[in-house]
């Protein structure tokens, strides 16, 4: 049986809504902003907020706030645009598997801190429907560490073998 793209409950084929949230059952379920207000509209503001994180893999902060902006009258907040080059790299890198050089590529391109690259590199995976291990921000501050230490330490044995 056919799932609600918005809420996930069984839906019959014949019926033309979800019996559980009201969505449309011929509604894509690409359009976001409809499938958010539909919760709202349900009073499903914290399934709105999961919805959007997860279709667009910001914060749950940023998240919030867009639900909260949208159901205040106003359009989805845009997401930040990169660059075709720098997308194009930066998919390339994720479609590799190499979420940490993505991260810092884009942390080193834009300027920003290692918390909102890693959030923009997510969000970009998740808008493109590359799946990336969300390990937290101290999953990759840790990795990041230990690469500054395996180099550091390969430079620091070189240097001081004058004994």
């Amino acid at each position: 049986m056919p799932k609600c793209p918005i809420c996930d409950h069984d839906v019959h084929p014949n019926i033309g809504q979800c019996p559980h949230c009201g969505a449309p059952s011929d509604r894509p379920s690409g359009d976001l902003e409809h499938q958010v207000h539909l919760l709202l509209d349900q009073g499903q503001k914290i399934a709105a907020v999961k919805l959007y994180r997860d279709q667009t893999g910001v914060g749950l902060a940023e998240a919030k706030q867009a639900v909260e902006a949208m159901q205040a009258g106003a359009g989805p907040p845009s997401l930040p645009d990169i660059g075709n080059d720098l997308k194009s790299e930066l998919l390339r890198l994720l479609g590799r598997g190499d979420e940490l050089g993505a991260v810092k590529l884009y942390k080193d391109q834009k300027g920003v801190s290692l918390l909102e690259a890693k959030q923009a590199v997510e969000s970009l995976a998740a808008r493109h429907g590359l799946d990336t291990p969300r390990a937290g921000c101290l999953g990759v501050l840790a990795a990041v560490v230990m690469a500054a230490v395996v180099f550091g330490a390969g430079i620091g044995t070189t240097l001081d073998t004058r004994g």
